[in-house]
């Protein structure tokens, strides 16, 4: 998307910091909707899991399903900032540095595959975002050779 010159500005650093640090509390929380009151209807999250699943993640309420479906499969995790914040003078751009730490001993719904809280499971969990997501069938496979 190309914003019109006249609406470029550099990001307000002080905001940025309060707001991602806000964003971290919300899901450090474990109350889902305590992120509907730090976006707006046009925020839009992209990670790893959105672009694999294709799901749309857009608004306050896609926002929260989203926090309630993470915190479901690992309901220890927490969140922490990890370094300082980079910016951009040239566009308003800003990035954080973070990590999370948790067991998947929920479960992960869809596909409906039941956590084993074993945490060599999230190492495993995380290098698979970077190829291509098991079909259905597999993750059915999956889902039946785990015993309850």
């Amino acid at each position: 998307m190309n914003v019109p010159e006249s609406q470029v500005s550099t990001v307000d650093r002080d905001f940025a910091v309060a707001w991602y640090q806000s964003w971290i509390d919300a899901w450090n929380s474990h109350e889902p909707d305590r992120v509907k009151a730090i976006v707006t209807d046009d925020f839009v999250l992209d990670s790893p899991t959105t672009r694999h699943t294709g799901w749309e993640v857009r608004g306050q309420q896609a926002a929260s399903d989203y926090v309630r479906y993470v915190i479901t499969a690992y309901p220890d995790l927490i969140w922490e900032v990890t370094a300082p914040p980079m910016f951009r003078d040239d566009i308003p751009r800003a990035a954080f540095s973070w990590r999370g730490t948790g067991h998947f001993s929920g479960r992960l719904d869809p596909p409906g595959i039941p956590g084993t809280g074993r945490p060599e499971h999230m190492t495993d969990n995380v290098r698979a975002g970077f190829g291509v997501y098991p079909d259905a069938a597999m993750r059915k496979r999956m889902a039946d050779s785990i015993e309850l």
